[in-house]
């Protein structure tokens, strides 16, 4: 017992060590040597939508395959998978069932792993269905993963699966990222949450691990629950965006963890709740005043990484403007060893940040494209705006 004691001080003191430092490296945040930034180009990308498809998703992935590349997008209205090819300008649409002997659940989000094996998220059913040979008429299979044991408890969570905390499936395994199925204003949503499930397709056993920052011991509206990350293929390792800390998380496939200053210079800190948790208006109230840090993107191109980060809108808020919900992204670059290297903050109202992706030519963010007599945007155009990565002078 004395041994497991001893590990868990020496774990204790390193994360402790680890957000001593992560303060002194915010606090001296302007003097970080901004030696990259993004530049907003004239380039952008357009797909015409159907009249069943809106403009905004949560679901979109961008994929190389051979000689061409696609962009993989979710709607959710109808259940449906769309795939956009960038060469041909073709289109193709998967329509999936809810109910039945190949129901796959309401779907929330997806994983492309390739043409012959596609993982679909059903957070309200607690599953993930892999479907193989999706493209063919006949002959699919379907083979669904419930991700709840047989009691509700602290080693389940709801699972995510939106563009920035989709699964991975890697050498075998399925690493999905979930919110723990624990009151988050006790204790235990921090001491024994479990938001990263691992699960071997192989032998169908599966495991549970938590990535909760030493934040997490306080309240934290809904808002602030969900991880991001990204899966690094020339490191074998994941890299997780925790909402409410400026450090990232790297992470083996070993499962050996080391933590990253990623910050924002734009702010102090990020406050937990102080207000009752059971009021909506307080828990909205909570989010729209601080920051959140979202997703992160690796760049396999320029060899660098994109964390975002909302601000709050706090104009809109001293205003009671109903745009305070429209927070304020900015970019975070990092370099290949977690270094930050530079910031860019975005024009507000703009940008839907959460629709982002990564290509050889750059970085694609989201943009509605404005009517003719710019009254409105153009409901059946989904436009991406490219950024480049430029030196700073």
């Amino acid at each position: 017992m004395n041994k497991y004691k001893h590990h868990l001080f020496i774990v204790l003191t390193i994360i402790t060590q680890s957000c001593q430092n992560t303060a002194r490296l915010r606090e001296n945040d302007q003097s970080v040597n901004d030696s990259l930034t993004l530049v907003e180009t004239k380039n952008d990308l357009r797909f015409e939508l159907d009249e069943f498809t809106g403009l905004i998703t949560q679901s979109l992935q961008y994929v190389d395959y051979k000689d061409s590349s696609f962009l993989f997008f979710l709607n959710r209205h109808v259940n449906s998978l769309y795939s956009y090819n960038f060469q041909t300008k073709k289109r193709k649409i998967l329509n999936f069932k809810k109910e039945g002997p190949n129901g796959v659940g309401k779907l929330n989000g997806f994983y492309f792993h390739n043409f012959d094996s596609i993982f679909l998220v059903s957070a309200d059913f607690y599953k993930i269905t892999l479907v193989v040979n999706p493209y063919m008429d006949k002959n699919k299979i379907f083979r669904t993963m419930k991700m709840t044991p047989r009691k509700i408890g602290s080693n389940s969570a709801k699972p995510l699966g939106f563009t920035g905390n989709r699964p991975y499936f890697i050498k075998n395994k399925l690493y999905i990222l979930g919110v723990p199925d624990i009151d988050p204003t006790t204790s235990d949503f921090f001491n024994k949450g479990q938001n990263l499930q691992i699960m071997n397709l192989m032998d169908s056993t599966k495991k549970s691990k938590s990535l909760f920052t030493t934040d997490y011991k306080h309240t934290w509206s809904p808002y602030f629950y969900d991880y991001y990350h990204d899966f690094v293929r020339p490191k074998n390792s994941f890299v997780y965006s925790p909402p409410v800390s400026d450090s990232v998380i790297s992470m083996s496939l070993n499962e050996d963890i080391t933590y990253n200053y990623a910050g924002s210079r734009y702010i102090k800190e990020i406050q937990p709740m102080s207000t009752d948790f059971s009021d909506g208006v307080n828990r909205e109230a909570h989010y729209y005043s601080n920051a959140s840090y979202f997703m992160i993107l690796y760049d396999k191109y320029n060899k660098l990484f994109y964390r975002f980060i909302e601000l709050p809108n706090q104009k809109a808020i001293d205003d009671n403007d109903p745009r305070k919900a429209s927070k304020i992204a900015s970019i975070i670059i990092l370099n290949d060893k977690l270094e930050k290297v530079g910031e860019k903050k975005l024009a507000p109202y703009e940008f839907f940040p959460i629709m982002s992706f990564v290509t050889s030519e750059g970085l694609y963010i989201s943009q509605p494209l404005l009517n003719s007599d710019k009254s409105g945007v153009e409901e059946n155009i989904l436009r991406f705006v490219l950024f480049n990565v430029k030196k700073n002078e």
